[in-house]
């Protein structure tokens, strides 16, 4: 075998920016459903159950589509009304809010 140092070729730079890339989207997607289930919880004071102070970035870290599954639950009724994709809230704008039973736009979720 060759020892000492190898060559870099751009098939390994390609390879290591997709690592990154890689890396940097799953860091992103962690922080963001971690602040919106922050936002949820404190919107509709929900306490922290387990692992007070990092909750949710364990439950965003570690189960990250379950986390997204349990906030469109709770925030839509999905067994009376159809999901829409694209839209501000998940549902058609003409079904009610579950806070007031009225309908309206909801305003979209920013992070906080």
């Amino acid at each position: 075998g060759t020892y000492g140092p190898q060559k870099v070729t751009s098939r390994d730079l390609l390879q290591w920016g997709r690592i990154l890339f890689n890396l940097s989207l799953t860091i992103f997607l962690v922080f963001l459903v971690a602040k919106t289930r922050k936002h949820i919880r404190s919107k509709y004071s929900i306490p922290e159950q387990s692992c007070h102070g990092i909750e949710d970035f364990c439950c965003a870290f570690w189960c990250n589509c379950c986390t997204v599954a349990q906030m469109a639950r709770h925030t839509a009724d999905y067994e009376t009304y159809a999901a829409l994709c694209c839209s501000e809230t998940g549902q058609p704008h003409h079904v009610p809010s579950i806070e007031t039973g009225q309908s309206h736009r909801v305003p979209s979720w920013g992070i906080v």
